[in-house]
């Protein structure tokens, strides 16, 4: 699982006509010079694919021994953008999504204790991804995509468009799999000043209940939700259209983990419009076996 790049190190900037190869601990590395861009194309296209096909057997190999609920649906190297004191640097992570949870490394995990050594963890029902349009690029690097989750947020990019996509594709399917899975998830709430739950239920879709009796206050479909919108801290206000489809009804509520909240949200009624397509419930399917 070595490394390719064709940026200097910790940059945007592209080296000429050369590229950077890694040991995947990083202990090793060399910079190649090619005679020109045809050349320099042919070298990475060439390394690229085998160490696509090496990866994709490390993958083979380690869920042969894991539980269906926990295989590894994809993984690799990714660069991202950081700031400390103010000062921008591009440092390589290893990203891995496995069962339900999108992983972030410093180098590759090659056994069961260094898959517990993540940097950083977060549930696939709780995330958002999104691929940065050209106006939206922070620096040079053309192929950015970004992970929201909760407070965090992370600005990562690629070498090519294709490992953008495949990683942008990865994530909305693993995520909408992970939904299918969980197939509801409860957030502790506040509702005209009393404490409630509020449930996403991947079938019936929206219930607020009352957090000591379990009595349901309401309860909406996905498709009766017209639009949201919230205040950025705890509070957000849904627009659902009324039974009779004469009305807007506004419910708003409080919630200490509203990105969350929010994320999980989008990730469910996501999951939900993509279920209406067969073709994606079979790679789904596939995914969860």
């Amino acid at each position: 699982m070595a490394r390719l790049s064709r940026y200097q190190f910790g940059s945007d900037r592209l080296r000429p006509n050369a590229f950077e190869l890694c040991s995947m601990d990083g202990s090793a590395s060399g910079v190649f010079q090619c005679e020109d861009e045809k050349e320099l194309q042919d070298w990475v296209k060439t390394i690229s694919a085998h160490i696509a096909t090496l990866n994709a057997q490390s993958m083979k190999i380690s869920n042969d021994l894991l539980k269906p609920h926990d295989q590894i649906l994809h993984m690799g190297w990714v660069s991202e953008r950081q700031t400390s004191n103010q000062r921008s640097a591009w440092n390589h992570k290893y990203l891995a999504i496995r069962g339900s949870d999108l992983l972030i490394f410093n180098t590759p995990p090659v056994n069961t204790q260094e898959w517990l050594q993540h940097e950083r963890c977060y549930k696939l029902s709780e995330i958002m991804s999104r691929v940065y349009k050209d106006v939206e690029l922070l620096d040079e690097r053309p192929y950015c995509f970004g992970i929201e989750a909760g407070e965090d947020s992370h600005y990562m990019s690629t070498e090519t468009r294709r490992e953008m996509a495949v990683w942008h594709s990865a994530i909305h399917q693993a995520s909408h799999a992970a939904v299918i899975r969980l197939r509801n998830k409860t957030y502790g709430c506040t509702w005209r000043r009393k404490v409630v739950g509020f449930t996403l239920d991947f079938e019936t879709g929206f219930t607020l209940f009352d957090a000591q009796n379990k009595a349901a206050l309401w309860t909406y479909k996905f498709s009766q939700l017209k639009s949201s919108s919230d205040d950025g801290a705890s509070k957000v206000k849904l627009h659902f259209v009324a039974t009779n489809k004469s009305t807007t009804e506004v419910q708003e509520i409080e919630c200490p983990n509203l990105r969350k909240l929010l994320h999980c949200m989008h990730a469910f009624i996501s999951a939900k419009l993509a279920s209406l397509d067969p073709v994606f419930m079979k790679s789904a399917s596939d995914i969860q076996r």
